[in-house]
């Protein structure tokens, strides 16, 4: 979240390379064992007791709040699209057509920031 300031501000500052596309830039790509594997590392080492919900399971529960009307079908459907990996829109990013290939946070630097804002 903190590098989408400095995504807009270097679109700007490229503007013949930003111009009339859609950018895909983000500041690290990881799988969640990986986030996990961080905050872990980050916390003392120890695993984590964590509950996985499989994808047929997560439709089936989507479908069902659908159905109800329930308010949590929204996070489930982001839930569920994100597992599906339909937020990855390309193969690759924009980052260094705009100047910012090295420029973003980290896996480590991101988990590190929301560990402080946790614990302050």
């Amino acid at each position: 979240m903190r590098d989408v300031g400095k995504l807009v501000v270097a679109a700007l500052r490229y503007p013949e390379e930003a111009k009339n596309r859609a950018l895909v830039c983000n500041s690290f790509t990881a799988t969640p064992k990986a986030m996990l594997a961080e905050f872990e590392r980050q916390t003392g080492g120890e695993k984590w007791d964590v509950a996985v919900t499989d994808l047929e399971t997560l439709r089936r529960l989507e479908k069902e709040a659908w159905a109800r009307q329930d308010a949590r079908a929204v996070p489930l459907s982001l839930r569920r699209i994100w597992s599906e990996g339909g937020t990855l829109y390309s193969e690759a990013r924009h980052n260094g057509l705009i100047g910012m290939e090295d420029d973003v946070d980290s896996l480590q630097s991101a988990v590190e920031q929301a560990i402080k804002v946790q614990t302050e």
